[in-house]
């Protein structure tokens, strides 16, 4: 018997030599099957028969010697080994027979060998030989199969019943067929793969399938090696582990699945099906397990859908699908869709089923039949289209699944509404999407990225080969079926399965297994917003088997994927979407080395690629762990709150930024800068890279850390992680526009002007002030509404007397205020030509060497017939006044604060915009009308001719100014007198000074400080009086005015770090 079946194919030579040998010393079953198992007695003592078993020991693999060597050498008595057969080089792992009692069973596998009317089938748990008759029957894409054109290779899943002598007889088939295509050598991983991490053991089974919770834990549950249990671990995210298995179900199971609700509880379902010999009866159903993970060990279960048949009939539930959502109340459901296959009165139908449940009261009583067909259907697909921050709710969940119609083998998917349509069977027409897709599509898989856009992936054949297809439905519309990639298919029993996993837009992942010589490899194509990798294998796995789990992180963009490797070693790996590193320097302060931010994530647009992350720790290197992580808008959040995420799908803070950035792209184009924004080193991907970093900054460059909001080099740029933006996607502007996203980008652009960038910006004081005021000043060039721009200018006009010109490597508030001196040359001297400045540049990169202060002056002197000497003082008399009549430019919206969007303002002038960020009632102020930091000289009254006043302001800096007020305040005149003030500033030790380098001091009599126009500077000429300059002048009818204000203005051409010394003397002459 055992030599018959060896000759129909049955069995192969090393099992018939193991039964023969078991058999001889009365080993039975299950070792060896019912149908070898004889009652005649051995002739003579078995010698022969034992030589005849072993006669082709040569051919024998080296495993089946040495089982059968163990086997007879003498020793305690044992029972035989498990009957294994010998591994096979060629797929790596243990095939074992599998051997039923009787019963009736549903079956899948691919045919090993065929002959005449028996082939062998191997499934997941085993090889079994399957016998055809004249009742058999088979199917084949829709048509009557002969059993002589099965081929080796081909997919089947069969009905057989099992009799007592264990034979096996087939009653239903349903066949697939891809096309033969030579099996390749494994592939070699190239540029663009994912950075994968090391591949780590879970324990031993099959069947690998992943969920992932809000905090990003990963979930990962698999068969036991024996069939018998189902097993669960759980990846901690904050510890960086994996716990030990835990045993959630006792009981053989078919198929599994588990997923995750909002509330992170667990959702276990699996199918089993039972035969009751004595009964004549089968019962098949789906069973769930859950809770939480604390819980775990108290779980129970419980039956969720069964069916029952009967004598020549049968029912089979398989291919559990789970997935869950959050309703608008709270309350989370979850979703579950399977096959459902019976065979009644000889007459086979298949149908995809699906029900929904409150997530604490699993219960399928409301289950409804999507698709039903009589010849087949593969298995289904769930998904949900999640809600992440700022979308309100859940949208929808969709349901694949292939399935053999009229029309041939398609694709078809339906959808229903998360919010109550889901359990009220409110499904959407189910529909074929895979015309075009290739020929008899199958093992469809789906999944829903961040911006609840469905992306469906398939197997199907095309020409001469088979293809992975993929497409995508964004905004209801639906993408045209792409081939990802060839697929070897080889005759593993579950062939390619291809898993599809997306996390924001611009990464999803594709995965299936390849057949190759050796077996089968785990390969990926990943599409990173722009197109889709070739196919490459994922990391350093090795020949695999089995069905691939996966889930991508929605959170972190991480992809996790658990597959069956080996003999039954169940394996895990993980990748982000990038790895980017970022700070590390060493802290010359403290002498260790600075954090690390592995920057995992990045969003793209046209000109920028912005790197971030939203996990944390989220490196496993060693290292001072600092909080990279994208913050929420709402800075009082808890620091492990999820960042929002934009409609879009992506994080708000970047969406913000990238919004930001490409506005001032556009608009500083505009404005004329086009030739430098074309030299803009677009290094990385053909993108100007973007780092959102720690908060102060570790940047790659510098060796300390830096509290600022945003830093720029030539060739990248840090945003520090923690700056405000708003919440809302529709909101017109904010704190991140503004304030980084124009800010900065204008640094990128004078670094073009720059031959040696960071060196000159190093070396020169006047080109880091200048870097700083124009860039402040070109901020309401992109967004005309932002009013928080001037928000330093009280540091310029606080202290006047201080140079303008200052930029120190660490403290740069006194430049963010002198943008207002750009805004005096845009709006006084070039008449509202913003060209001005770009001019200024463009003069300092034509003669870098005359450093800043000289390019701005040749630009005067040559565009526009006028200095600074000119200039400044009336820079200095405008900022004085800072009301109607200075800077009258008007803005029609202006948010005076753009964290503040309820304080839209109409109409503003610029004074206005500008005078709201002075604090009207800072001590430095002398009156409700002061805007700059004077020295108010008095009390001058009528004593004052017999006691002149004398005084020094603080010392003036270059390009700084100095205000000296006499007011008449307290004059105090008889009836019928009039006063006339004389005036005499000295500046000692000034009298050497060429004409065109003295200070230039005017003298403003004010009637009324607000009234317009404004009288203009009256310059004071200069006499050498040894070796001081002295200016004098006399105020006649000094009463006739409200003050008297002196304005002092050193614009000597180089810095003078004493400061210029100023005395001054008043006294009246009362007549």
């Amino acid at each position: 018997m055992i030599d018959a079946a060896l000759v129909r194919g049955e069995i192969t030579r090393d099992e018939a030599a193991i039964y023969k040998v078991y058999a001889l010393f009365g080993v039975g079953a299950p070792h060896v099957p019912a149908q070898f198992i004889s009652s005649e007695p051995v002739p003579g003592d078995g010698t022969m028969l034992f030589l005849a078993a072993l006669k082709d020991w040569e051919q024998l693999a080296p495993e089946t010697q040495a089982q059968i060597n163990e086997f007879i050498t003498p020793r305690t008595p044992t029972p035989p080994p498990p009957l294994s057969a010998p591994n096979r080089a060629s797929i790596q792992r243990t095939l074992q027979m599998l051997h039923l009692p009787a019963g009736t069973y549903w079956l899948s596998g691919v045919v090993l060998k065929h002959k005449r009317s028996t082939f062998r089938l191997q499934t997941p748990r085993g090889r079994i030989a399957i016998h055809l008759n004249a009742a058999t029957q088979i199917q084949f894409q829709n048509k009557a199969l002969e059993a002589s054109k099965l081929r080796r290779g081909d997919r089947v899943e069969a009905l057989v019943r099992v009799d007592d002598q264990q034979r096996v007889v087939g009653i239903y088939l349903l066949a697939t067929r891809f096309p033969k295509t030579k099996a390749k050598s494994r592939a070699e991983s190239s540029d663009g793969t994912l950075p994968w991490q090391a591949t780590l053991d879970l324990g031993t089974g099959a069947a690998p399938s992943l969920a992932v919770d809000s905090q990003s834990n990963v979930y990962a549950l698999w068969q036991a090696a024996d069939g018998l249990s189902l097993q669960l671990a759980r990846w901690d995210a904050q510890a960086r582990t994996w716990s030990s298995a835990q045993t959630i179900a006792d009981t053989p199971s078919a198929d599994s699945n588990l997923t995750l609700d909002r509330h992170n509880r667990v959702h276990v379902i699996w199918s089993a099906t039972t035969f009751d010999s004595g009964a004549n009866q089968v019962t098949s159903g789906l069973y769930y397990t859950g809770g939480e993970w604390a819980q775990v060990s108290s779980w129970s279960s419980q039956a969720l859908a069964m069916r029952q048949a009967s004598g020549a009939d049968y029912v089979h539930l398989s291919n559990p699908a789970l997935t869950a959502s959050e309703l608008q109340s709270g309350g989370n459901q979850v979703h579950l869709g399977w096959r459902e296959f019976w065979y009644q009165n000889g007459q086979p139908t298949f149908a995809i089923r699906a029900c929904t449940f409150d997530a604490g009261a699993p219960t399928c009583s409301n289950a409804i039949t999507l698709r039903e067909s009589p010849y087949s259907a593969g298995r289904p697909r769930l998904a949900t289209a999640h809600a992440y921050g700022m979308t309100a709710q859940d949208t929808a969940v969709a349901l694949t699944f292939d399935m053999l119609d009229g029309d041939g083998n398609v694709i078809f998917y339906a959808e229903c509404a998360a919010q109550g349509g889901c359990d009220s069977g409110q499904w959407s027409v189910v529909e074929n999407i895979s015309n075009g897709g290739g020929l008899y599509p199958t093992q469809a898989d789906v999944s829903f990225d961040t911006a609840g856009s469905a992306h469906v992936v398939w197997l199907a054949s095309s020409g001469d080969s088979s293809q992975v297809y993929y497409r995508s439905r964004v905004q209801g519309v639906w993408s045209a079926p792409q081939a990802l990639s060839n697929v070897e298919v080889g005759i593993e029993v579950t062939g390619p399965n291809p898993v599809v996993r997306a996390g924001t837009p611009n990464n999803v992942d594709v995965l299936w297994f390849n057949a190759l010589e050796a077996g089968q490899q785990l390969n990926y194509a990943h599409w990173d917003g722009q197109q889709w990798s070739s196919a490459l294998p994922i990391g350093n796995a090795g020949i695999a088997h089995g069905s691939p789990g996966a889930v991508l992180d929605p959170l972190t963009n991480v992809v996790h994927v658990a597959w069956t490797e080996g003999e039954n070693a169940v394996k895990y790996a993980s990748a982000p979407q990038t790895a980017k590193e970022i700070g590390g320097m060493i802290d010359i302060v403290n002498n260790e080395v600075g954090p690390i931010c592995l920057l995992n994530e990045y969003y793209e647009t046209g000109n920028f690629r912005i790197y971030y992350t939203r996990t944390f720790p989220n490196t496993l290197n060693e290292h001072i762990e600092k909080d990279c992580r994208l913050r929420p808008p709402d800075p009082n959040q808890p620091a492990d709150a999820v960042a929002t995420l934009n409609p879009n799908g992506y994080p708000q803070f970047v969406i913000v930024l990238a919004d930001s950035l490409e506005q001032s792209y556009l608009t500083y184009g505009q404005m004329g800068y086009q030739p430098q924004l074309d030299t803009m080193p677009k290094i990385d991907h053909g993108r100007y890279p973007i780092h959102v970093s720690t908060s102060p900054i570790w940047t790659n460059v510098l060796p300390s850390p830096a509290p600022a909001g945003g830093i720029t080099f030539p060739d990248q740029m840090y945003i520090a992680r923690d700056q405000p933006y708003n919440g809302d996607p529709n909101a017109p502007i904010d704190w991140l526009r503004t304030q980084l996203g124009a800010h900065e980008l204008y640094h990128t652009v004078q670094y073009t002007y720059m031959g040696y960038p960071l060196v000159t910006w190093a070396l020169s004081e006047e080109v880091r002030w200048w870097m700083e005021a124009t860039a402040e000043w070109a901020q309401p060039h992109v967004y005309s509404q932002d009013g928080t721009y001037p928000k330093l200018l009280d540091n310029l006009l606080a202290n006047p007397h201080l140079s303008m010109v200052q930029r120190s490597f660490s403290e740069a508030n006194h430049a963010y205020g002198s943008f207002i001196f750009a805004t005096f040359l845009e709006e006084q001297v070039a008449n509202g030509i913003a060209a001005i400045i770009q001019q200024t540049w463009e003069r300092y990169r034509v003669n870098p060497n005359a450093d800043m202060l000289a390019a701005i002056e040749e630009v005067l002197t040559q565009n526009y017939n006028t200095n600074l000497r000119d200039v400044f003082p009336e820079f200095a008399r405008l900022n004085y006044f800072m009301n109607q009549g200075t800077y009258d430019a008007v803005v029609p919206q202006a948010y005076p604060n753009v964290q503040d969007l309820g304080s839209l303002q109409n109409n503003w002038a610029l004074w206005r915009i500008f005078r709201d960020r002075l604090p009207q009632n800072d001590p430095r102020r002398n009156s409700p009308n002061d805007t700059a930091a004077v020295v108010v000289v008095g009390p001058i009254n009528q004593q004052a001719n017999l006691y002149p006043i004398n005084g020094n302001t603080p010392n003036i800096d270059h390009l700084g100014v100095t205000y000296v007020e006499f007011r008449t305040s307290n004059l105090n005149l008889q009836p019928g007198n009039t006063a006339d003030l004389e005036l005499m500033i000295t500046i000692p030790e000034r009298g050497g000074l060429v004409p065109l380098d003295r200070p230039r001091v005017s003298v403003i009599p004010i009637q009324v400080f607000d009234g317009v126009p404004h009288p203009p500077n009256q310059f004071v000429n200069a006499l050498v009086t040894g070796a001081d300059l002295t200016y004098s002048t006399t105020i006649q009818n000094f009463q006739q005015y409200d003050r008297v204000v002196v304005i002092i203005s050193n614009i000597l051409p180089v810095r003078n770090f004493d400061g210029m010394r100023v005395h001054y003397q008043a006294g009246l002459n009362v007549h």
